[in-house]
């Protein structure tokens, strides 16, 4: 939109140190770069607004970290049918109205393609202790579980 018109163009102002009013190939570089800060920034900013809003503490935040990296097949994150097999292997049973539970808010928090981010895992798995689902309440006993 207009302000990513506008904030492109402040970058360029940054990186035009010869004020040209052109970017070389080095000034194009250091545009990149600046460009890829602040998409990490922002991909960090959406991690930690997931991590806070799940409530988890650190400690919780760092064992599932792990779980859903072990099932986490790319960046992209996790593919809904994958949390089902996690809270299965976890020693869950999952009854016709959990798995519906569980599908809805799957579904909710899936991403554009489909899967679920770290976060969108986090907020998942809150969701699902909030509504009373057994096994996931204890997060130790949830990421003792081999996968």
């Amino acid at each position: 939109g207009r302000d990513a018109q506008i904030k492109m163009r402040e970058r360029i102002l940054d990186v035009d140190v010869d004020l040209s009013g052109t970017i070389d190939f080095e000034e194009f570089l250091q545009l990149l770069r600046l460009y890829v800060e602040d998409q990490e920034q922002q991909s960090l900013a959406v991690i930690v607004r997931g991590i806070r809003a799940s409530k988890f503490d650190k400690i919780e935040v760092m064992m599932l970290q792990e779980v859903f990296a072990n099932k986490s097949t790319d960046i992209g994150g996790v593919p809904p049918l994958d949390v089902q097999g996690m809270l299965q292997a976890a020693g869950m049973i999952l009854q016709r109205p959990q798995k519906e539970l569980l599908q809805k808010v799957v579904t909710t928090r899936s991403d554009h393609e489909g899967k679920l981010t770290f976060e969108s895992f986090l907020l998942v798995l809150r969701e699902l202790q909030d509504a009373g689902f057994e096994g996931v309440k204890n997060v130790e006993f949830f990421c003792g579980r081999r996968w």
